[in-house]
């Protein structure tokens, strides 16, 4: 085994860890932790694989960045994944094609996106590397499971938006992002994500039934926790927006000696712009497009045409969606001097000191 792999402190530790990674899923961070540690502490089936899941939902919600995480966190190296599109394995010798794959990567986790698009016989064989941790294929080759874990991920969708019903989307589920909408279209309550939370559980019996008639209910059994990946909701979109908007700052203090912030009414914005699409079947794509949209390029075009320098700058988004931005020069940042602001027609606010106010004009 990987040295240190089943330490006790890491086995506990490891919720702790995913959760840094991933937004909005604790009860699926949870469900893959309990399986782990009883793995880990060798209460289950030495002969199984470690854990064997099964990932659904829609897309853009952190399927693939859990299977992900669970290598890095698990294994000790974010290469420690073997990610299998099971839209190439719909022939009837797919299973040579899959053990051949497998056989020389232990101590890894092995995803498969889309597993319901398999073919019958790589179904069947996934009943038996569930429950003897091992498969033969017809060239004679026997691959050992018990050193990984398995993810299988369904790229069945449940609706959210608005009272929606539940909804069979049949897209690929290679969701890399947490891995590209303008529409206003969302609510202003407050209660957006218990909206959320009271939707997902109605459809999630739904949803279970759907994964077990489509994998058959002996390969559907085998597998240690089905679990249903949650819908982002604003809060959890808001999250997203405040790493991308550090990832930005970082970058801008570094490259261009500016400080950027940007409001809470901007940041709001920008997840309600996500949240609120429903004709995006995923919203962190959607809050990328906006973000790149509605900050990046902004603040790139006031670099470009110089009304943004070296100094701070604070980003803010009126309701009508127009971007404003006011700007410290970084010779007033040390000193502290009285500050006046001037507010030109082009949306950008100028702060200035009156010792420099003639100047600048």
């Amino acid at each position: 085994m990987v040295p240190g792999m089943f330490s006790g402190q890491r086995l506990f530790q490891i919720e702790k860890a995913l959760q840094k990674h991933i937004i909005g899923q604790s009860e699926a961070i949870g469900a893959v932790s309990r399986v782990i540690r009883r793995a880990g502490i060798g209460i289950g089936n030495s002969n199984s694989p470690i854990g064997s899941f099964l990932f659904a939902g829609p897309l853009g919600v952190g399927k693939t960045l859990l299977a992900k995480s669970l290598a890095m966190e698990y294994f000790g190296s974010k290469e420690s994944i073997i990610k299998l599109n099971m839209n190439e394995y719909t022939e009837k010798d797919s299973v040579s094609t899959l053990t051949e794959t497998v056989q020389n990567r232990p101590h890894s986790v092995i995803l498969l996106h889309d597993i319901h698009k398999a073919h019958h016989n790589v179904l069947k064989a996934m009943i038996q590397i569930l429950r003897d941790g091992r498969l033969t294929d017809s060239k004679g080759l026997t691959v050992h499971f018990n050193r990984n874990i398995i993810i299988m991920t369904s790229s069945s969708a449940i609706g959210y938006h608005h009272n929606s019903d539940y909804e069979d989307y049949s897209y690929s589920d290679d969701d890399d992002s947490y891995d590209d909408s303008d529409d206003d279209d969302y609510s202003d309550d407050d209660d957006s994500d218990d909206d959320d939370d009271s939707t997902f559980e109605k459809s999630k019996a739904n949803l279970g039934k759907d994964l077990e008639r489509m994998l058959g209910s002996e390969l559907f059994n085998s597998i240690d926790e089905v679990i249903v990946f949650k819908q982002l909701g604003v809060s959890g979109l808001k999250e997203i927006v405040e790493t991308m908007i550090k990832e930005v700052c970082e970058k801008l203090i570094k490259t261009k000696n500016i400080k950027l912030t940007v409001t809470e009414n901007f940041k709001e914005k920008l997840a309600k712009e996500a949240y609120g699409d429903n004709k995006c079947l995923n919203r962190v794509v959607c809050l990328k497009k906006a973000f790149r949209r509605l900050l990046v390029d902004n603040i790139t075009m006031g670099i470009l045409n110089e009304r943004v320098k070296e100094g701070a700058v604070t980003m803010d988004i009126d309701s009508f969606g127009n971007v404003h931005y006011s700007i410290l020069p970084a010779f007033l940042l040390l000193r502290r001097p009285t500050i006046f602001v001037l507010k030109f027609y082009d949306n950008i606010i100028l702060c200035a000191s009156a010792r420099h106010l003639s100047s600048l004009l």
